[in-house]
């Protein structure tokens, strides 16, 4: 997986972690990745330990971030964007076969 930390974005410029899985290739060696020509990254790993972001949720949506896991301080909760939205799911598909009880570990 290739990190992508600093997104060149209009908005969601607060982005704990994101990563290129599956695109990475596309992106690698680049000094700066700007998300108007390149892939969104393929998982971002929200972390909200005072209160949730839920409204940040859009945000990556509309970024079309295909995958999200979410750590609230004591499980993470897996995302998935579904025709817009985020349904949660049991397992990681960017990292198959994940599940979100084996991530808080």
């Amino acid at each position: 997986a290739m990190p992508h930390q600093r997104p060149e974005l209009e908005c969601g410029k607060e982005l704990d972690v994101s990563f290129y899985v599956q695109h990475a290739d596309q992106v690698r060696g680049k000094a700066t990745i700007d998300l108007s020509t390149a892939p969104p990254p393929d998982l971002v790993i929200r972390i909200d330990l005072v209160e949730p972001a839920f409204n940040k949720f859009a945000i990556l949506a509309a970024l079309g971030i295909p995958e999200l896991w979410h750590y609230d301080g004591q499980q993470v909760r897996i995302w998935e964007l579904a025709v817009g939205e985020y349904m949660e799911v049991a397992e990681s598909k960017t990292l198959v076969g994940i599940p979100g009880a084996a991530l808080a570990e």
